[in-house]
């Protein structure tokens, strides 16, 4: 996918990085380097639309119906760009209530088929929904001398897995039936041999003129999404470099309240609030091993340099070529 003037790489499995290439699909209609204190409103409402559309209808492929290249498409995100521009609130699971991975799974706010045929029911039954484990995942980036690029991130999810290592492979297996959702009748609900719907985001973007490579990712639970779209949409739209875009304060709207971290701007963080959102304030600096917002990890080369990029809490560094 194209976003202004780099292009992006995502994993072709169902997990993070298809509602990270949505929101930025999404704020490419919106000037964020002109936006001043509207940008973090631009953003959490980019999110809850990507968002409600992932808790509804993203699941395996090879299983369900997915309107993916409608939910990347212009007009689509044109559409849901036009609602936001003129401060159409997202519909949204109030702090108290249903969350919203649960709410949205058998709702459907937008509908991104085309008028030909039906579009697929998912009516999902209260309760159960997914757990939303934040621990037990690891991300590097990699950009070697000769500009092979690697963006991975691997995952346990609980801790130590399901606590299962296969004789003579030293791997241990993943406890992914968490990703799934345990209502019947979701998308992303437990089926034979169906591949869960991972939260696990990870990105390679690169300048449409060469110039600078970035590989991109988190751990993080589902707080990964938000947190690598932010990143990517710092070096972009805010011509920061990696680590400034990494620092970076940042925000997470993809669950019931909207986390803000302590150290975003008070004329930001109020101009949330006077929109009516709920918001929580993360303190970052004081809890430096928290995941409310994720942890990314980075490397961005260009023709003079590599450099690596991690959380504000850890060390960086910057290798001459």
């Amino acid at each position: 996918m194209r976003y202004r003037d780099w292009e992006v790489l995502a994993p072709a499995s169902p997990c993070g990085a298809w509602t990270e290439l949505q929101i930025l699909a999404l704020l490419e209609h919106f000037d964020l380097g002109r936006a001043g204190t509207d940008r973090l409103h631009l953003i959490t409402q980019a999110s809850r639309r990507a968002f409600v559309d992932r808790y509804h209808w993203l699941a395996d492929p090879d299983f369900v119906r997915v309107p993916l290249r409608t939910l990347l498409s212009e007009s689509y995100t044109g559409a849901l760009a036009d609602r936001i521009g003129a401060d159409e609130m997202t519909p949204w699971t109030a702090p108290g209530g249903a969350p919203p991975w649960e709410e949205f799974a058998g709702r459907a706010v937008h509908d991104p088929w085309p008028r030909t045929g039906e579009p697929p029911s998912h009516a999902v039954a209260s309760g159960g929904g997914t757990l939303n484990l934040d621990h037990g995942t690891t991300h590097f980036s990699v950009i070697d001398a000769d500009g092979m690029t690697v963006s991975c991130t691997h995952t346990a999810a609980n801790a130590f897995g399901n606590k299962i290592v296969p004789p003579g492979t030293g791997l241990l297996f993943d406890s992914a039936m968490a990703w799934f959702n345990a209502s019947p009748g979701a998308a992303n609900s437990i089926a034979p041999g169906k591949r869960p719907l991972a939260n696990m985001g990870p990105l390679i973007a690169r300048r449409i003129d060469g110039e600078q490579t970035i590989a991109l990712g988190a751990p993080g639970g589902r707080r990964i999404i938000s947190a690598v779209t932010q990143v990517l949409s710092n070096v972009v739209d805010r011509g920061l470099g990696i680590q400034e875009a990494i620092s970076a304060p940042r925000i997470d709207a993809g669950g019931a309240a909207v986390l803000v971290s302590e150290r975003v701007d008070d004329a930001e963080h109020e101009a949330l609030s006077l929109r009516g959102y709920t918001t929580v304030t993360v303190p970052e600096e004081h809890e430096p091993f928290s995941y409310e917002l994720a942890r990314p990890v980075a490397c961005a080369a260009d023709r003079h340099q590599r450099t690596a990029a991690a959380h504000p809490f850890t060390i960086a560094s910057t290798a001459a070529l």
